[in-house]
């Protein structure tokens, strides 16, 4: 596989941290900013208006790093399985 230097950083980079738990459960993490976000962008709960927007910034930073980590997590395993085919395809 060609990848420029930038995309072959950018991989290496995933295949080591796509196993850290933070990174495994980042859609676990996505689904509480998504509870955040929306508890402030709605207003169910009386609080002050101050309260509802630090929920939203809160609520939409958490979903931003998720739908990240979990293209962190894609783009690592997909690297690690090239790299284990072309391995394999080597060595016959």
């Amino acid at each position: 596989m060609e990848l420029t230097t930038y995309e072959l950083k950018l991989a290496e980079i995933s295949v080591k941290k796509y196993r850290r738990f933070l990174y495994r459960k980042s859609q676990m993490i996505g689904w509480c900013g998504l509870g955040f976000f929306f508890l402030g962008l709605l207003r169910i709960l009386p609080l002050s208006p101050l309260i509802n927007q630090i929920l939203v910034d809160i609520g939409f930073v958490v979903l931003i790093w998720s739908f990240m980590a979990t293209a962190m997590t894609v783009i690592g395993k997909l690297y690690e399985h090239v790299q284990n085919l072309e391995a394999k395809h080597d060595k016959r």
